[in-house]
């Protein structure tokens, strides 16, 4: 008689089992990016320039946290060219900008 019973109760338990699975699907939030994607700076990447512009300009796919983001500007050598002052603009919060040296 057990051998009987024992194919409906794992049928049961895997259709409870699908049945948790896809409520986790549909209640869980989405996972969230963590890390904003580069759409496009000004000066463009690899930009060849007759002089050197004043400052960065870039532009993300998210809006930047101040409080976590940061940028720096380096030349060939890795040294840094920027007046550590990147921050996030004041009219458009998926903008950065950084201002370089003279």
């Amino acid at each position: 008689m057990k051998s009987l019973l024992r194919p409906h109760r794992t049928q049961r338990n895997i259709l409870i089992a699908l049945l948790f699975a896809l409520s986790l699907t549909f209640t869980l939030p989405a996972m969230a990016s963590a890390h904003a994607i580069l759409l496009r700076s000004d000066p463009a990447k690899d930009a060849v320039l007759n002089r050197a512009p004043q400052q960065v300009r870039m532009w993300f796919s998210e809006d930047l946290n101040p409080a976590f983001t940061t940028a720096a500007v380096v030349n060939a050598k890795n040294q840094p060219v920027d007046q550590k002052d990147a921050h996030v603009a004041a009219g458009d919060s998926k903008e950065m900008d950084i201002s370089l040296k003279a």
